[in-house]
């Protein structure tokens, strides 16, 4: 008989993973732009230079939580 309680079994499921990977990828770039965003209101750059510094510092922060990710999970199936 297989002992794990349902909890479990949900946590285990492969959606589980990958939505609380989205969620976690998501808050994690958030807190990325929102930082980004206050240290480059103290300096002088133009309004639209500073909105591309922020999607481009956004877009970097995304590529590096998502790296991180899949070597985490790569390293699970090893």
């Amino acid at each position: 008989m297989d002992t794990k309680n349902i909890g479990q079994k949900i946590f285990h499921f492969s959606l589980t993973k990958i939505i609380i990977g989205l969620v976690v990828c998501g808050v994690l770039v958030s807190l990325g732009q929102l930082s980004v965003s206050k240290l480059l209101d103290l300096t002088v750059l133009d309004k639209d230079i500073k909105k591309l510094n922020n999607r481009t510092c956004s877009c970097n922060t995304c590529n590096s939580i998502l790296h991180l990710l899949i070597q985490i999970l790569r390293k699970k199936r090893d």
